[in-house]
């Protein structure tokens, strides 16, 4: 059983500005020891449309803002 929650927010401001986010909270049990993780992500970005009829986009981005992600390795061998 793996349970997962994910929102994502979007605001539109004014000059073009965007501001958006996203949070996903993942957890895994029922593993060996070790194994059993639970963490959450969140992801924000500001972006501002640039150029004639917005056809450009500059945009800034932060990944993981708490600093959770964890990788899981797990070797079986003979």
């Amino acid at each position: 059983l793996n349970p997962a929650l994910t929102a994502d927010v979007f605001w539109q401001l004014p000059f073009h500005f965007t501001v958006s986010s996203d949070v996903a909270y993942q957890s895994f049990a029922g593993r060996s020891a070790g194994l059993n993780q639970t963490f959450t992500l969140w992801n924000v970005a500001v972006s501002r449309q640039l150029f004639k009829n917005q056809q450009g986009e500059l945009r800034l981005s932060v990944y993981d803002l708490l600093n959770q992600n964890r990788s899981v390795v797990r070797n079986v061998t003979d």
